[in-house]
């Protein structure tokens, strides 16, 4: 599985603004969780990296908390 074949990230189907927020990373993947979506991006190489650093920042702040 190289970096650049694809991103899967994991989005809330019910984020607070309509737009799903990315939360946590491909470990998350095995979740049974509901109310989250995955999905894969990989056409949008400047997307997916945008939307990795988000994920990234995203954790940093949830753990600083």
């Amino acid at each position: 599985m190289r970096p650049s074949a694809f991103y899967a990230f994991v989005t809330l189907a019910n984020s607070e603004d309509g737009f799903p927020s990315p939360l946590a990373a491909p470990w998350i993947l095995g979740s049974r969780w509901s109310e989250m979506v995955c999905f894969v991006v990989t056409s949008n190489r400047i997307l997916a990296v945008r939307i990795m650093a988000h994920s990234l920042l995203l954790m940093w702040w949830a753990q600083s908390m």
